[in-house]
């Protein structure tokens, strides 16, 4: 019918599609695994300049 289409994928099918991994989606810097930019910009590409916080423990409301 003319109209661009794809199929849905979940998370973790985009993750692990060969296109996902060429275009430098995923970053890896010690133990972190996570999303990088998806806008590329060839004179100032995106850096990890620093790694995220990392997730404190759940406080217990008594």
């Amino acid at each position: 019918a003319g109209v661009p289409a794809a199929a849905v994928q979940t998370v973790d099918q985009a993750l692990a599609h060969p296109h996902t991994r060429h275009r430098g989606m995923l970053l890896e810097q010690g133990d972190y695994q996570g999303v990088g930019s998806p806008i590329k910009l060839s004179r100032t590409p995106a850096t990890l300049r620093k790694l995220p916080p990392a997730l404190a423990p759940a406080a217990s409301q008594e």
